[in-house]
């Protein structure tokens, strides 16, 4: 094996797992994961390579996502997020049959006033639990606003009616 076989081997198994929307980015896991961009020149009877540990940059990078993507307090997209996502999957034509659910939790402002927001806090993470268990692999969830949650069903309307029936019932009990 010369150093040209074994650089291309090394650099083969270093970038079979790119990360999406970073260029010449890839995962590493070496007992832990880390982040490398690599830049690669390649000549006729030469290659050279310069490798750069970017975890932190990256780690950073999905922090600020996940605090501009997720609703702090239940963990779920929020809005906007949902919003970016179904347009984006609308206009890819990944969405060729589907239904929204809106949930407004009726009575919320009794369960604050009564036992605080400490316990409504508790209430809203539980229910957004229950609708991605729901969800699971058949839609997504977002909080919409305050108590409000939007439901995004894939499938017909009678596939819809059931998911809202399942999780009313639920959240009554």
């Amino acid at each position: 094996v010369n150093d040209k076989q074994l650089f291309r081997t090394r650099i083969a198994w270093i970038t079979k797992y790119p990360i999406p929307g970073e260029q010449d980015v890839y995962r590493v896991n070496a007992g832990k994961t880390e982040f490398v961009r690599i830049n690669i020149v390649e000549e006729k009877n030469s290659a050279f390579g310069m490798v750069a540990d970017v975890t932190e940059d990256i780690r950073r990078k999905q922090v600020i996502i996940k605090e501009r993507d997720y609703d702090p307090l239940t963990q779920i997209r929020n809005r906007l997020s949902f919003q970016r996502d179904v347009t984006k999957l609308l206009e890819d034509g990944q969405l060729s049959e589907c239904a929204m659910i809106m949930i407004d939790l009726d009575k919320f402002k009794g369960i604050n006033d009564t036992y605080g927001h400490e316990c409504g806090d508790v209430v809203l993470k539980e229910i957004a639990n229950l609708f991605n268990r729901e969800m699971k692999d058949n839609g997504a969830v977002a909080r919409w606003g305050g108590e409000e949650f939007l439901i995004l069903v894939r499938g017909n309307l009678e596939t819809a009616v059931a998911v809202a029936e399942r999780i009313r019932t639920t959240v009554e009990t």
